[in-house]
């Protein structure tokens, strides 16, 4: 089954699925310790690992 693509907008927020697209983001975000030292899961370590986890979250969706 093939969902459509959909985001949920509310006056301050957007929510909407990651991609490849948002690599450079994901990679600003996600390295940085003080964001991400109580999260797990995330791509913390090399451009590659980003890449390949925003690719996987895509291809999930």
């Amino acid at each position: 089954m093939i969902m459509d693509y959909f985001e949920i907008n509310t006056e301050r927020l957007v929510l909407k699925p990651l991609g490849k697209k948002y690599l450079k983001s994901t990679i600003q975000y996600a390295m940085d310790y003080e964001n991400t030292k109580f999260m797990c899961h995330l791509p913390d370590k090399t451009v590659e690992e980003a890449a390949e986890f925003l690719e996987n979250v895509e291809n999930e969706w």
